[in-house]
């Protein structure tokens, strides 16, 4: 699917501190939303496999987080791209379409993106206070969640040194590459993921092309600890209610076995479902059995 069909049907637009921000919601009538935030080089489109099967029980929701895809990026310093600030747009978005409930899936970034909102609940709910809407459970997707234990690739180390110059496509091509599993994506597929992930040639200016990047300054924002509190980030994992599933590619590059037992250790409460000879994009590599991975995990909650 191409990014102008995707952006056609079930598209809105939100204004929040002065920047847009673009989303896709299924016309489903439930107040119950499965809310699907996308990795760090993606968008929204990322999700065109699942969308429509997800709908057909749940309202979606499919956000391109600022400083990607359709949504505003910019070249203003004082522009704040920062975890926290991503989980003021959601709940801006929330409000406006009166979500009650919510279960969210995160992919790479959206993982620590669903980590943070999960932090936020977990907060008020010590603190006697309700947190709206009502997070009924988080699906990890080769996610953020423990950012210390992750293995940068090369191309993520060489990424911090590209401030002063600009994303290539044939750069952006080889990590896709790189991280597939035994069945890596089509040469189309990339390309689209590509347009969808860069909309409006923005990479052809390197202004723009600086704001761009960024977006991946949560790498090092997470390597530091959410909102500076290391022990509250992984205090949300371990003692929280909120059934919590992990599924990871066993191909992936960036998440290895160290780090799943890492994460186990943490979360002892949580489920994991490996899938054997993908790499870090289930949702596009076997996208089928990912969703199915995930009805069979939120439709028993």
């Amino acid at each position: 699917m191409s990014i102008e069909q995707w952006q056609k049907t079930n598209a809105y637009q939100i204004s929040h501190k002065g920047q847009n921000i673009f989303y896709k919601m299924s016309a489903t009538d439930t107040t119950q939303a499965i809310v699907l935030f996308h990795g760090a080089m993606g968008s929204s489109w990322d999700w065109h496999l699942l969308f429509d099967e997800l709908s057909v029980q749940y309202k979606v929701i499919a956000v391109d987080l600022l400083g990607f895809g359709l949504s505003d990026k910019t070249t203003d310093d004082t522009k704040n791209l920062s975890l926290p600030q991503q989980t003021e747009v959601l709940e801006a978005i929330f409000n406006v379409n009166r979500i009650k409930t919510v279960h969210i899936v995160g992919h790479d970034l959206g993982a620590g993106l669903a980590m943070g909102m999960l932090l936020l609940a977990e907060n008020a709910r010590r603190e006697s206070k309700m947190f709206f809407p009502e997070i009924k459970s988080i699906t990890f997707i080769n996610g953020e969640v423990l950012p210390k234990e992750r293995q940068l690739t090369a191309g993520e180390q060489a990424l911090f040194g590209l401030f002063k110059t600009s994303i290539s496509k044939q750069w952006y091509e080889k990590e896709m590459i790189k991280r597939c599993g035994k069945t890596p994506l089509t040469p189309q597929a990339i390309d689209l993921r590509w347009q969808a992930f860069s909309f409006g040639d923005y990479f052809n200016d390197k202004e723009m092309s600086k704001a761009l990047l960024k977006s991946f300054a949560y790498l090092k924002e997470q390597k530091e600890d959410y909102n500076g509190d290391r022990t509250s980030w992984r205090k949300a994992l371990k003692t929280t209610n909120i059934p919590v599933l992990l599924i990871y590619g066993t191909s992936d590059p960036v998440y290895n076995e160290q780090y799943i037992k890492r994460y186990l250790e943490l979360t002892p409460k949580s489920k994991i479902e490996k899938m054997n000879h993908i790499g870090h994009y289930p949702h596009l590599e076997s996208p089928q059995e990912t969703l199915n991975l995930i009805l069979a995990f939120i439709n028993q909650i």
